[in-house]
């Protein structure tokens, strides 16, 4: 089944699939033009098989570099993870009761000057 335009129209031969975007899904593989028509769309296909090259290229390298700088990283020994990481739990609790006692106070506060409980 071969994909087709939304209103159904063939592409006019006269053009020669130049100077509009087809409305076909495979305008490239299956447009039967002229010699110079031909030309162009394999000149098409050709510099988006560069591109697509180039883009993997460019992928391999980025990920080469990523190999050498995680290489340099000098990651934290377990005793220096687990200090941090207790670091961490206790300052998060801290802070959460701070703001939860904080919390009430501004409630009662609130509450006493609307003379009801807000909650």
């Amino acid at each position: 089944m071969q994909a087709s335009s939304s209103i159904g129209r063939a592409p006019v031969s006269k053009t020669g699939c130049w100077g509009f975007e087809s409305l076909l899904a495979c305008q490239l593989l299956n447009c039967k033009v002229s010699d110079t028509g031909q030309k162009r769309n394999q000149e098409v296909i050709n510099e988006r098989a560069y591109e697509m090259a180039k883009y993997v290229e460019e992928t391999k390298r980025f990920l080469k570099e990523v190999r050498v700088e995680m290489s340099k990283v000098t990651w934290p020994t377990w005793l220096e993870l687990r200090g941090s990481t207790i670091l961490v739990i206790i300052v998060s609790i801290f802070f959460a009761a701070y703001i939860g006692i904080f919390d009430i106070i501004i409630t009662i506060i609130i509450g006493f000057f609307t003379g009801g409980k807000i909650r």
